[in-house]
């Protein structure tokens, strides 16, 4: 997955703010984005139907993701959950 962030305003690219790229280190066990490497690639299974899907993500990742989809309006606004639904402050 690639993440390329650009000013609204003049359309540039920009480098990432450490509220992401602090997670971007892969000695922060736990804490981490990166993922390890495996095969077959995301990709690769995204495209192998509903059970390879599935089996992308564990059930607590499934879960946040039909809370996050199921929210009310009042609660659609940027914000980082954690598999508890705990969110943090930015």
């Amino acid at each position: 997955q690639h993440m390329i962030m650009i000013d609204r305003d003049t359309h540039q690219l920009v480098p990432a703010p450490h509220l992401l790229t602090q997670y971007l280190d892969a000695e922060a066990r736990g804490y981490s984005l990166l993922e390890p490497l495996t095969d077959p690639g995301f990709a690769e299974r995204s495209r192998q139907g509903s059970l390879a899907v599935k089996a992308l993500f564990p059930e607590a990742i499934r879960a946040l993701g039909r809370h996050v989809a199921a929210a009310p309006r009042t609660q659609a606004y940027p914000r980082v959950l954690d598999e508890r639904l705990h969110e943090y402050a930015f």
